[in-house]
């Protein structure tokens, strides 16, 4: 085991599917980072109530730093505080991210407003496709330059975008899940 800071990995697996590829890409990942001596916690959203934002303003007048709605993200939100690294694992869906993993990240609202900005965490994006062509990861890579890279200041540890794995187990001689590992191991 190689000496150096452990680091408190969050993995979000953001897909219904927990025999999938994006759960696949995330427990690559999180092989890795445990071999390298990282504390790692995977939390899906499979079977999970997450609910949208809606917009009350709520999260603006507690004092949990948190979003006020009761429902499964509480349970995501002392993992978020802890963690200096976030993985954000997510099926493509329509050109961009799952919709649980983009409620999620609308969720965090709340704890910027509180701390008049995001707390600093180190990010990295795990994206699985059917397609093979890239074009289709565009609007995704976008959005999560925008929001978690550029809106909550995040800082970008690597992306992991896997195309032509469109059936569950379709993943598993891909290249992309030893990436997957090797990132999460090299991670200091």
């Amino acid at each position: 085991m190689r000496r150096f800071n452990m680091r408190n990995i969050v993995i979000i697996a953001a897909s219904e599917r927990v025999n999938g590829n994006t759960h696949a890409l995330c427990n690559a990942f999180m092989e890795g980072a445990k071999a390298a001596g990282h504390k790692v916690t995977l939390f899906s959203t499979a079977g999970k109530t997450i609910n949208p934002c809606r917009g009350c303003e709520g999260c603006s007048r507690n004092e949990r730093e948190n979003c006020v709605i009761e429902d499964d993200m509480q349970d995501f939100y002392p993992l978020f505080h802890a963690a200096d690294t976030i993985v954000l694992g997510s099926p493509l869906y329509m050109w961009s991210i799952s919709g649980q993993l983009k409620t999620m990240l609308d969720r965090l609202h709340g704890i910027g407003r509180q701390n008049h900005g995001y707390p600093k965490k180190d990010c990295v994006l795990l994206m699985a496709a059917g397609s093979p062509k890239p074009e289709p990861f565009h609007q995704a890579v976008a959005y999560y330059e925008t929001c978690p890279l550029g809106y909550y200041k995040w800082n970008d540890l690597g992306r992991i975008l896997c195309g032509s794995v469109r059936l569950e187990g379709d993943i598993t001689n891909n290249d992309a899940l030893k990436e997957a590992y090797n990132l999460g191991y090299s991670l200091k």
